[in-house]
């Protein structure tokens, strides 16, 4: 599930109900993409401002457990080569 369809479930449910209706994605609009009702556009907005931070980190301690994941499988390797185990 995709951030907007998250968000879109969260809002479009009770207590909000907010509507979720988009502009098409076309160049004969003024906001091509953007959510009808201003409300809902602002707090999408709000939304992926706060998200953005959150994805880099996410995605930097993904890097970093695939680095430490490797380390520990060159380690673990040359244990048994060892004679440490099977």
């Amino acid at each position: 599930m995709t951030d907007r369809e998250r968000f879109e479930r969260i809002v479009s449910m009770s207590p909000f109900e907010l509507n979720c209706a988009r502009y098409p994605n076309s160049v004969s609009y003024a906001w091509p993409g953007n959510y009808r009702e201003y409300q809902v556009q602002l707090c999408w907005d709000v939304c992926q401002s706060y998200a953005k931070p959150l994805h880099a980190e996410i995605a930097d301690l993904k890097l970093k457990l695939e680095a430490s994941d490797a380390a520990f499988m060159a380690v673990r390797k040359e244990l048994l080569d060892m004679g440490g185990g099977k």
